[in-house]
Formats: structure tokens, C-alpha cells, sequence
């Protein structure tokens, strides 16, 4: 019997075992896809090579039973060094899998000879990808009896030895080799060893494998994807993503965390109610591109042994219509405007043209642990998990740029529409923060616009919720962070908060109206007490939510009327008995508070405190005394009227005034 100290194929033996998910004799819960490759060789003459792909889509249960699913899958073909998908005709572009089960048999003709093709098979947030040595295999009456793809190398040379004493060398080129061994090769049993070297003839990989009668496809890696990745996790809630492929299947021993101290949730759009959320152990494996919600009870330090994405290769993750949890599958960060989306047949076009032609959403989230909020990302970083909507209903393909292809690829940054104006309010409570923007467009409709609104993720845990809700929207309906409507006309926006527990006090605030016309008055309506606050003179309110943790609000933006108020005419005469007559009209209605101040602007005597006063002119008297009753000494003072109105539009006037004595 082996013990770690043996070699298998190759390999220690603990390396080895480790990648043997068919000795893995656990059940791991979830949606699969597995895909059966058969490849064809060419016609004689012919630059027709080709495979064919039985794609299986299941589901097991906790009991392990498998459930066949129904599904489209839209491939996507690459070319040996991914700097062009290879469109093959219609036939090839769509799997449609019935009862569990769908094929494709694409014909790779005039892809500009023998090459590595990676066939990427996105399946409603799963994914899978074959490589395949197109045109290496010889042809029909000609074959070769071996073949490869290589990963990781395109050009160099092969050298085969075996334990028959059959040996044979093929030239590497575009990814791929193929060689017609002599006979007794293949005719039995035996161990095959396989020598990569580069263009310098320097010795990059030697893999040896067993192999059995008539002939071999292989799939080589010129250097091992294998890595053990170090990363540190601290202790709270967090969203995370891999970019490892785990050898271990189970989360927990993923992280090296023990299982009865594992907090782990993933969202599925399509799981039913309204709380969509796959926790474990239920919730899938980690993979790279997706993201999950973990929650640790201390910081540790996790060693992740598994497979990591190649940094040559693009990599392609799949998405359902609505909310996705999604990652960056490489080490290194990736811009957002560097990702392609492809929806259905299309072309892949850039991130920022799928949100105009409204695919995707136009803001990817992440999480910010400080306050308890999301906020936009524009450079997605590695082991951090982000949110993504998808408005489309059969979902998109997002296809993220290979690291070492990165520079040379890059995508132009696409300027988004900016609205005519844009305000920020936001809401704050127990360390927790949420934000919503409204604004105004000559481009935006009373309805959604891609080009500027922005749905917000879902809330999790203990998180104070800041939305916009737009039940009115059809298959647009939802809570949004961003609503730019038309402009020139009245528009109100519906608000609402959501805190983590009943009758918890949320103060909002918003500081800066600059951008806002002169003649667009701002009024956020309290939809409980009816209160009205005009947002150009408060600057902060406090609210309380009720038994169902909520609190209703709307915010209406009209044009400012010609009949705003005002403090006009504001005159103090001084009377034989030593009083000052103080006059002034009024524009409208408001509480009018009077005062008079020293030289140095500290209070001397308040003579009017928010009374209620109509519209007209106004008339107080000053004595001439302080607080206190005491006749202030000679000198110069100041008279303060401020007024303000129900919906909290304030004015505010002075005048200089001389005592004598």
C-alpha cells in the first residue's frame, strides 16, 4: 500500500489522492454540470476537426439523489491564446438541455489551423471549460494515436518515452501536438512519460501518465494550476471569493474552520419566498467568480489548497436573471471596464455598453464592513465578494480578461451619463449607513433608465435598509439607490427605511444642494407625523421607525414658486419713550422668532419666539431692556428676523441699531 512518501503518475502520493474527486465519497448539496467530450477527427483533405459534448445539468440533494434540470447554455469558443472567440455558426452557439441532458458537435473549419480550443460551457451561474487539441488528432485515414492540448505553453517541443520502449518526438505549436507512436504503443497497458520543453529547449514540465489500448487525448499542463494560497479573514461578516478552486469540498475544511462554527451563505435568485439565501452546509462549493457571504468568529489565517484559474487564460462565469454574488476568479484586481458581457447570440460587448443596452445593471456593489453598507466598486479586488443584477431574464456571460493578456486587451473607459443634477441623502443608525441618490435628467423618464438608475442589493443580517421603492416599474419594480426622473416637471420619489430592530432612531442628512437649480425646491415629506422639511434650509432630521422596524418617507422636487418667502422692508424706529417700533412684511405664512444681539453677536433679548404669523406686515416693540429686565447701556446692536414656514423654507433678515443714552 502507498503511503504520502509513494508517487503516483508522477506526484506524491497525498498530491495525488488530493485531485481524485471520484474517491471523494461525500455528498455535496446543489446544481452540477458535468459535460462527456468526444473529439472527431477531420476528413481526409479536409480542415474540418470537431467534438462532440453530451452536457449533463442536475441537481443532488441531501440525500443524494440526483434531480435532471432544464437549462440553455450559450458556448463560447476561444482561440489558442484567447484574443479571439471563434464564432462557428448558429448550430453551435446554444445547448438546449431537456430532462437533464443537451449536445453540441461545433466543426472547428478555417480557425487558422491545428490549435488548443477552450470551449467554455456557462451554465445559470455554473461553469465549466474543455480544452481540446482541434486538428492535432490527423485525420480520419491518418490519424494520430496521440494528442494533447497544452496549458500553459504554445509553442515548444514534446518528447514521449514509455515503458514499452516506444519513444517519439512531436513539435508544439498554437497549444497543441499530435504524434502517431509506433507499434507496441497503445497495444497494451503502460506508463507514458511526457517531456514539455520550451523554444530554448529548456525542460518547463515532465508529466507521466498510465494509459491503456488503441489511443490517448490528453490535457497537459505545462505548469501546475495546483497552489496552495494564503489569505488572512477576519473575524465579523464579510463577503468573500475565492480565486482557488478548493480541493476540498466542504467550506468549512476549505478555510479550516471547524463545521459547528461555520456561518456561510449564498444567494439564489431563483430559490422561492423572499429570503433567497442557500446557507451551509446546503450552499455550493467555493469557485472562483462567485461570491459568498461568510461570518468568522475570530481572525484567521486559512491555507487553501486547490486549483487556481490559469493567469493566460480569460475566464468566463455564467449569471441568472436578478441578483448574483459574484468574484474576481484572479489574484490580481480587475476593472470593471475591462469585463465583457455576452447576452444570448450577441456579440460580447464592455461592461459599460451592456448597462446602455440594459443587461446589466450599472453598478457593481461591495460590502463595506466599517458601516455596514454597500457602496460602488470599480476595481473588483481578489477574495472579495461583490453583487451584480441582471436584467435580463434568460442571464448574461461575463467573461473577466486573463492577467498576462490584460494590458494589451484593455477595454476604453466608457464615460457614464451624468444627470443634471444629483442629491445624496443619507441615513445612519447603531454604525450601520445607508445612502440614496435623486436627481434630474433632460435624458432620464419618469420610469427606469439604464444609463443612470441603480437598484440596490439585497440586505443582509444587521443592516439598516435606504431605498427608493418603485413597485410602479413592471420587471424594472424594486428597491432603488439611484432614481434620476425627468426634469422640469414635479416628481416625487417614494423612501423607505428599514432598521435592524423595531423603533430604532435614524437620523438623515444631505449637505450638499449645489447642483440643484435655483428654481427646484427640494421638500422631504414625513409620511407618519405629515411634517414637511425643505432640504435648502434643514440640514438634518431624526426619525423613529415603528413595530415593523419601518419608516415611510417622500421626497418631491418642484419648481420654486415666484411667492416664496421673504422678509422685506425690515425698519426699527425709535419712540419718544425710548422703545424701538420694529416693522417688516411677511411673503407668506411662518413662525417669525425675533432677537437682538450685542456688538459681538451674543443674545441680548428675544422678543418674538416662533409665533405664528400671517403673510403681511408684521410689527414688534423692543423696550430697549435685556433678558433681565436691565436697560442696555448705550452702543450699537443688531436685530435678527428669521421666519420660517410649514415645509421649513426659513428667511432670515438683520438690521444694525443704535442705543443712546
Amino acid at each position: 500500500m502507498l503511503s504520502n512518501g509513494g508517487i503516483v503518475e508522477g506526484l506524491p502520493f497525498d498530491r495525488w489522492y488530493e485531485r481524485q474527486y471520484v474517491l471523494d465519497t461525500s455528498v455535496s448539496f446543489g446544481r452540477k454540470i458535468y459535460a462527456w467530450a468526444l473529439p472527431d477527427r477531420a476528413d481526409e483533405g479536409q480542415d474540418n476537426p470537431g467534438i462532440s459534448i453530451v452536457l449533463m445539468y442536475y441537481r443532488t440533494t441531501a440525500d443524494g439523489d440526483e434531480i435532471p434540470l432544464n437549462g440553455v447554455c450559450y458556448p463560447i469558443y476561444w482561440d489558442y491564446n484567447q484574443q479571439n472567440r471563434l464564432f462557428l455558426g448558429a448550430q453551435y452557439e446554444r445547448i438546449d438541455i431537456v430532462d437533464g441532458q443537451g449536445t453540441v458537435a461545433p466543426l472547428f473549419i478555417n480557425i487558422g489551423g491545428a490549435q488548443r480550443v477552450l470551449v467554455d460551457l456557462p451554465l445559470e451561474g455554473l461553469h465549466l471549460r474543455i480544452p481540446f487539441a482541434s486538428g492535432f488528432g490527423g485525420t480520419k485515414t491518418h490519424p494520430n494515436n496521440l494528442y494533447a492540448a497544452v496549458l500553459g505553453l504554445d509553442s515548444g517541443t514534446v518528447h514521449i518515452s514509455s515503458s514499452l520502449g516506444v519513444e517519439g518526438s512531436a513539435t508544439l505549436s498554437q497549444g497543441g501536438f499530435g504524434i502517431n507512436l509506433p507499434a507496441p504503443a497503445f497495444e497494451q497497458p503502460a506508463r507514458y512519460t511526457i517531456t514539455i520543453k520550451d523554444n530554448n529547449g529548456n525542460t518547463v514540465a515532465t508529466r507521466r501518465v498510465n494509459l491503456g489500448y488503441r489511443e490517448a487525448v490528453l490535457v497537459l499542463e505545462a505548469s501546475d494550476s495546483a497552489q496552495t494560497l494564503t489569505h488572512s479573514f477576519s473575524a465579523g461578516l464579510q463577503m468573500i471569493s475565492l480565486p482557488i478552486q478548493p480541493f476540498a469540498t466542504d467550506n468549512a475544511d476549505a478555510l479550516g474552520v471547524a463545521r459547528n462554527q461555520f456561518l456561510l451563505a449564498h444567494w439564489r435568485q431563483d430559490s422561492p419566498g423572499e429570503n433567497k439565501y442557500l446557507l451551509y452546509p446546503t450552499a455550493p462549493p467555493f469557485r472562483p467568480g462567485v461570491g459568498y457571504w461568510v461570518k468568522l468568529r475570530s481572525n484567521i489565517i486559512a491555507d487553501i489548497r486547490g486549483v487556481t484559474p490559469r493567469p493566460d487564460q480569460n475566464f468566463t462565469i455564467a449569471t441568472t436573471f436578478g441578483w448574483n454574488q459574484i468574484g474576481n476568479p484572479f489574484t490580481t484586481p480587475v476593472d470593471v471596464a475591462d469585463i465583457e458581457v455576452q447576452y444570448l447570440l450577441n456579440d460580447p460587448v464592455p461592461f459599460a455598453t451592456a448597462v446602455s443596452k440594459g443587461w446589466v445593471g450599472g453598478t457593481i456593489w461591495r460590502y463595506n464592513p466599517t458601516n455596514n453598507s454597500y457602496e460602488p466598486a470599480t476595481i473588483l479586488q481578489p477574495w472579495e465578494g461583490y453583487w451584480l443584477r441582471v436584467l435580463v431574464a434568460e442571464g448574461v456571460t461575463l467573461t473577466f480578461p486573463a492577467p498576462a493578456t490584460r494590458t494589451r486587451r484593455a477595454s476604453p473607459r466608457t464615460e457614464m451619463s451624468k444627470p443634471d443634477w444629483l442629491v445624496t441623502l443619507t441615513a445612519s443608525t447603531g454604525g450601520s449607513v445607508g445612502r440614496v441618490q435623486v436627481g434630474q435628467s433632460s435624458h432620464a423618464s419618469a420610469g427606469f433608465d439604464p444609463a443612470f438608475d441603480r437598484e440596490v442589493p439585497p440586505a443582509f443580517e444587521q443592516m439598516l435598509s435606504f431605498s427608493i421603492q418603485n413597485a410602479d416599474w413592471g420587471v424594472y419594480a424594486g428597491r432603488y439607490a439611484v432614481d434620476v426622473r425627468a426634469d422640469g416637471t414635479k416628481t416625487a420619489w417614494n423612501l423607505q427605511l428599514r432598521t435592524p430592530a423595531p423603533e430604532m432612531d435614524v437620523t438623515l442628512t444631505w449637505n450638499d444642494l449645489r447642483s440643484v437649480p435655483k428654481h427646484t425646491r427640494l421638500i422631504l415629506v414625513d409620511a407618519v407625523s405629515g411634517r414637511r422639511y425643505n432640504l435648502r434650509t434643514v440640514s438634518s432630521i431624526t426619525l423613529r421607525t415603528d413595530a415593523t422596524s419601518t419608516r415611510q418617507l417622500q421626497l418631491v422636487a418642484e419648481p420654486q414658486t415666484e411667492g416664496s418667502l421673504r422678509i422685506v422692508g425690515l425698519r426699527a424706529q425709535r419712540t419718544r419713550g425710548g422703545a424701538v417700533t420694529i416693522s417688516f412684511s411677511l411673503s407668506a405664512d411662518a413662525q417669525v422668532m425675533a432677537e437682538v444681539l450685542n456688538a459681538f453677536g451674543r443674545p441680548v433679548r428675544m422678543l418674538q419666539q416662533g409665533i405664528p404669523s400671517r403673510a403681511g406686515m408684521q410689527s414688534l416693540v423692543w423696550d430697549g431692556r435685556d433678558g433681565s429686565g436691565v436697560a442696555v447701556p448705550a452702543g450699537a446692536y443688531l436685530l435678527r428676523v428669521r421666519a420660517q414656514t410649514e415645509d421649513g423654507t426659513s428667511a432670515q433678515a438683520i438690521l444694525p441699531m443704535v442705543v443712546t443714552r
